[in-house]
C-alpha cells in the first residue's frame, strides 16, 4: 500500500472516529436534555396541583384538611426548592444546545467522509487540515460541555437508541478500495 491511500484511510478512520464520538454525544445530551425538560413540566404541575390542595385545605373545615394543607404546602415548597435550584428549564436547553453542537460536528465529519475524502480535486494536505479541523472542533467542544454533567445512564441509552436504529448514525466503515460508492447512512433524529 502507497504512503498516499495508508494516510487516506487514516483521514477515513479519524474522521469516522469523530464522526461516531460526535454522534454518541449529541444523543446523550438530548437524552439528559429531555430528561430535565420532563421533569421541569413535572415538577411544575406536582407544585401547582399542591398549591390547589393546600388553598382547598383553607376553606375547608377540619383537622385533616388543615394536616392535608400543611403537607401539600411542605411538599410544593421543597420541590419548588428543588425546582429554583436545579432550573431544569434552562439546563434542558443548555443540554439540548450541546446536542446540536455535537450534531453539526458529526454532520460535517459525515460529509467529509461521503464527498470531501473521495474529491480527486483536493489534495491529501487538504484532507489531512479538514480531518485536523474536524479534530480541533471536537476538541473545542469537549472543552465548552465537559463541565455539563450526563449519567451514565444517558449513554447506555445512547448507545442502544443508535444501535437500535432509533437515532441516525452511520453504518460500519470500510468502503472497499476504489470503490466510489457512499456508505448507507440510516435517517432519524440526528
Amino acid at each position: 500500500m502507497d504512503n498516499e491511500s495508508e494516510l487516506s484511510r487514516g483521514l477515513r478512520v479519524q474522521a469516522t472516529r469523530i464522526e461516531e464520538d460526535s454522534s454518541y454525544s449529541s444523543q446523550r445530551h438530548f437524552n439528559v436534555g429531555s430528561a430535565l425538560r420532563a421533569f421541569h413540566y413535572t415538577a411544575g404541575m406536582t407544585i401547582a396541583v399542591l398549591g390547589g390542595v393546600g388553598a382547598y385545605s383553607l376553606v375547608v373545615p377540619g383537622e385533616v384538611s388543615a394536616t392535608l394543607g400543611g403537607l401539600s404546602a411542605l411538599l410544593a415548597g421543597a420541590i419548588a426548592l428543588a425546582f429554583v435550584f436545579l432550573n431544569p428549564g434552562e439546563a434542558a436547553l443548555i443540554h439540548y444546545q450541546a446536542g446540536n453542537d455535537y450534531l453539526c460536528l458529526r454532520k460535517d465529519a459525515l460529509y467529509f467522509l461521503d464527498v470531501g475524502i473521495r474529491d480527486p480535486g483536493r489534495g491529501m494536505e487538504d484532507k489531512a487540515r479538514s480531518v485536523e479541523g474536524l479534530r480541533n472542533r471536537a476538541k473545542e467542544l469537549d472543552r465548552v460541555h465537559g463541565n455539563l454533567y450526563t449519567p451514565r445512564w444517558a449513554y447506555v441509552r445512547a448507545r442502544r437508541d443508535i444501535q437500535e436504529g432509533r437515532t441516525s448514525h452511520r453504518e460500519p466503515l470500510p468502503t472497499p478500495a476504489g470503490s466510489s460508492a457512499s456508505p448507507s447512512v440510516k435517517e432519524g433524529h440526528g
